[in-house]
């Protein structure tokens, strides 16, 4: 199985949606606990909701491709977008 692809178990997995998916991303990119709060604040409600719309449709993409959601190849994120 290659590095970009998710375990079985993970398959289908329901989309977290807004700020909870932005939380374990800023996880595990190893950022410490008390400034995961900080940087959500600074999101304002339009933001999250014009990102939601993306990353939703993001998830259900790698969820249908088998691909692991945080962790994908930037080549295959520009080939998708254009």
């Amino acid at each position: 199985m290659g590095k970009h692809h998710k375990k079985l178990s993970d398959v289908g997995a329901p989309y977290p949606a807004c700020p909870g998916s932005y939380q374990g991303s800023y996880k595990r990119r190893g950022l410490a606990e008390d400034c995961i709060p900080v940087l959500l604040a600074s999101l304002s409600d339009y933001t999250i909701k014009q990102y939601n719309a993306s990353l939703q449709k993001w998830w259900t993409f790698c969820s249908e491709d088998n691909l692991d959601v945080f962790n994908s190849d930037s080549k295959l994120v520009m080939v998708i977008t254009l």
